[in-house]
């Protein structure tokens, strides 16, 4: 099944508010069985929005492994009568990990920092633990993808991840209020339905991945040089804009750390272009998949500093005019125009707040400005 039916069906049981997350999600999946380094991507929308509903299309796939749970025990096991052959992360191996709810995992407080640097460690390659037991050690190496969804509640807990690496890439389901309307009239229209739904999705998922699968290894997709520059300048300005930088209580900064280095993001947008490409049929990067990495790096930056960014863009000069943009409460403002300030990404030039000339260069270049924009309009305009 190809991606355009895959889509559709599922828009013959659920209201599909956003399409090109949908998308972005595809082109996830799919790029983990192409040639080169994993992706993992987080699918992050509100409530009720169908979240499970679509990663459960691919559960039960031979090159597939839901997870309803994670503890720092699972991935490796020290008891001396389970081979390692039956360890969970060599069960994992060569396939994509689907995790329904990321936050189930995330919210076990004494654990998630061990669950974090392991999943770091699989995510790299490789992953040895040892015990001082009659099983001394086990070792694994491969590779594994990675689709989790959760609530973007999750935002809360993102140092987790800020302070082990970014291997995540993330999409952020959109809505309005119409779409939320029109999502509950479509659920209730499919009350009794919810088996026939099951099954269908899943034999669609199922379908796409069989197609998909037997194409990707080996599948060739080409760039032009004038992308290829897009993409560098992309993923430099957008791992600087979604650098993590904690304050502290009263106001500052104990620590400014140095912007991130671009060198994973850079091959993830590459690949998640060349993945969509192959989902369209072609073997040269065009203008479509170039929007949706686009949109992927848009995600990828912090809520707030998008919206700040935006209004900047689209002329806003002090902090009033960027709340009437943004409508962001005027302490929350002032804390991240500090941090935006300390990345060097905007200054306050006789009062005023801009953004530094090379940032907007690379931010117009890269295509990321417009993008911005059209996703986080003035919300006075709304």
């Amino acid at each position: 099944m190809d991606k355009p039916t895959l889509m559709k069906t599922y828009e013959n049981y659920f209201f599909l508010a956003d399409p090109e997350a949908m998308e972005v999600l595809l082109a996830g999946v799919n790029a983990y069985y192409m040639e080169g380094l994993a992706i993992w991507l987080l699918y992050i929308g509100a409530f009720g929005f169908g979240k499970s509903t679509v990663l459960e299309m691919f559960d039960g796939h031979e090159r597939t492994y839901g997870l309803d749970e994670l503890t720092n025990k699972s991935l490796q096991s020290g008891l001396a009568d389970k081979s390692e052959e039956d360890n969970l992360v060599n069960l994992l191996d060569g396939k994509v990990a689907l995790i329904s709810d990321l936050a189930q995992i995330i919210n076990l407080k004494n654990t998630q920092g061990e669950i974090m640097a392991q999943l770091r460690r699989v995510y790299d390659g490789s992953l040895t633990k040892v015990w001082g037991s009659n099983k001394a050690s086990a070792k694994w190496e491969g590779q594994v993808g990675l689709i989790a969804a959760a609530t973007d509640a999750i935002d809360n807990k993102m140092s987790v991840f800020a302070d082990l690496g970014e291997r995540f890439n993330r999409v952020n389901v959109r809505g309005t209020k119409k779409h939320r309307k029109e999502a509950v009239r479509r659920a209730r229209e499919s009350i009794g339905r919810e088996s026939e739904m099951r099954r269908a999705l899943r034999e669609a998922g199922h379908s796409f991945l069989d197609r998909h699968i037997a194409l990707a290894e080996g599948y060739e997709v080409d760039s032009s040089s004038e992308y290829n520059e897009q993409l560098e300048v992309l993923a430099d300005v957008t791992a600087n804009l979604r650098t993590p930088i904690t304050g502290v209580k009263g106001g500052g900064f104990n620590h400014i750390p140095e912007p991130e280095y671009a060198t994973r993001l850079v091959k993830q947008l590459g690949k998640l272009a060349k993945s969509n490409a192959m989902l369209d049929g072609k073997h040269h990067i065009g203008a479509n998949n170039m929007e949706l990495v686009l949109r992927v790096a848009v995600d990828a930056i912090p809520r707030n500093r998008i919206w700040i960014i935006s209004a900047l863009i689209n002329g806003a000069k002090n902090r009033a005019e960027i709340s009437r943009y943004s409508n962001i409460p005027a302490s929350t403002l002032k804390n991240e125009v500090d941090k935006l300030q300390a990345l060097n990404i905007l200054h306050l030039p006789d009062g005023k707040i801009a953004l530094l000339a090379d940032v907007e260069e690379d931010l117009i270049d890269s295509g990321i400005a417009d993008k911005m924009t059209r996703l986080y309009p003035a919300k006075e305009s709304k």
